[in-house]
């Protein structure tokens, strides 16, 4: 099994929070979630509050999750050493995403992902389940299901297929595809009509990929609101900016909002720090 505090110098990393990813050998049980107990409000007994209570996790502590088993990304750890980086990513078994049947996963995914997650929390005991969460680093795992839509080996992204709620294809183009992996990427829509104007509508934003590495809130957003007539289909309204150069171009014609990043940045994982590669001054558009 992995040893989960080796490290190694290593660059950035090859996982973003919430992708899917399965391990490539076993790896340790390490921490559980939380379970959960109602209890009801002194002053209001109708009002009910859910507390947390914490789990044993001796019955299970450093028993082996086998080799196979798909994962989600909860937290992604980079720290600075002498000489390079160090990487570790805290995962959770991804029993609910194994059950998701929207997603192409296989069978034989489904069931090993069900059959640890079940498997663990039957020695736990729980009267209902829990997360079960271990580390690994880059070489115990390979992407099933990457969470911002990427494709490893491409500098395009499709951002957003239309549907029924936002009928616009978002597709994105950096300039080579090691740049998708420097920035976290938010692509969402929210048709609550309750919602505060800056979230209601379609949002793209490339933020950084780390918090340690922010310098301002947002390297580029696009935000789509319903047009004059109250829809999506004809002359929404557009409202996009980017800290340096970059293109958004609304295609009528072909359904599909294309936005160009023009700039790169480095980024310096030992100082915790990025810079530009090209591009200057500011851009912003609105319509």
């Amino acid at each position: 099994m992995l040893d989960p505090m080796s490290t190694q110098p290593v660059g950035g990393p090859r996982f973003k929070e919430n992708d899917l990813v399965r391990s490539q050998i076993d790896l340790a049980v390490l921490a559980t979630g939380h379970s959960s107990k109602l209890r009801a409000d002194t002053e209001n007994p109708r009002l009910l509050h859910v507390d947390p209570v914490p789990v044993d996790l001796r019955p299970v502590q450093d028993l082996p999750i086998a080799c196979g088993t798909l994962f989600e990304v909860s937290e992604v750890h980079l720290t600075p050493q002498s000489g390079g980086v160090t990487k570790r990513y805290k995962l959770k078994i991804a029993y609910y995403f194994a059950s998701d049947e929207t997603l192409l996963l296989s069978e034989a995914d489904r069931r090993m992902t069900e059959h640890e997650f079940e498997s663990l929390n039957v020695i736990l005991g729980e009267d209902q389940p829990v997360s079960i969460f271990t580390w690994a680093d880059d070489d115990a795992l390979e992407l099933v299901v990457p969470f911002d839509s990427r494709d490893p080996d491409s500098n395009i992204l499709q951002a957003w297929r239309g549907d029924e709620r936002f009928p616009w294809n978002v597709v994105v183009v950096f300039p080579n595809a090691e740049q998708v992996l420097h920035f976290t990427i938010e692509s969402w829509f929210c048709d609550d009509a309750s919602a505060d104007v800056d979230l209601y509508g379609y949002r793209f934003s490339l933020l950084p990929l780390s918090p340690a590495l922010a310098g301002f809130r947002s390297f580029l957003d696009l935000h789509v609101w319903p047009g004059a007539f109250g829809d999506y289909d004809i002359n929404p309204r557009v409202s996009f900016f980017a800290e340096r150069s970059a293109t958004c171009e609304i295609g009528s014609d072909t359904g599909t909002i294309h936005i160009t990043v023009e700039f790169e940045i480095a980024v310096d994982f030992q100082m915790m720090c990025w810079t530009y590669l090209e591009g200057r001054g500011e851009h912003r558009a609105d319509s």
